[in-house]
């Protein structure tokens, strides 16, 4: 229970539940990109200040799809679309998702108020803005934990060669 939501379970999340726990019994090491993804969605799960919340979870995004400064709500955004979008029509709104989300969390970090705050491109309020990064960051998480070795380099090479995921 995390600020008075409810999480229900049923019988059905048990295989997937299951391979989760014993994928993060062996990994992630704390201090890789997959676990500092994963301190921060969860320390933003119990963050009480919308605004805290989403730089937790752009933290999260930031770990496992940056690499450096240069072009970085492209790069994430790029790599993240292709990363958890399973086909290839879901990944240009995706991507459009991630750079309004990460504009969001420019404008939180610079001194704005996330109140009645919207994206740019999709004007989406960013409060629903929150709630769709909370999902996006998820979804990566539950694949990148699945992977045996996690760089988001890789990636790139994969966009360009246009390898499906």
């Amino acid at each position: 229970n995390y600020r008075g939501e409810r999480l229900l379970l049923t019988a059905k999340d048990a295989p997937e539940l299951t391979k989760l726990a014993n994928e993060l019994a062996s990994k992630p090491d704390p201090s890789s990109r997959v676990g500092i993804a994963l301190t921060r969605f969860v320390s933003a799960r119990f963050r009480e200040r919308p605004a805290d919340r989403f730089i937790d979870l752009w933290i999260g995004l930031e770990a496992l799809f940056s690499t450096s400064n240069g072009e970085i709500t492209h790069r994430i955004a790029q790599r993240g679309a292709f990363f958890v979008a399973p086909e290839p029509s879901g990944r240009e709104q995706l991507y459009l998702e991630l750079v309004d989300s990460y504009g969001i969390r420019s404008r939180i970090v610079h001194g704005g108020n996330m109140a009645g705050m919207k994206t740019e491109k999709l004007k989406m309020p960013a409060m629903n803005m929150l709630a769709v990064t909370e999902d996006h960051l998820r979804n990566a998480l539950r694949k990148a934990i699945g992977e045996k070795s996690w760089e988001p380099k890789t990636l790139d090479s994969k966009i360009l060669r246009g390898d499906p995921e």
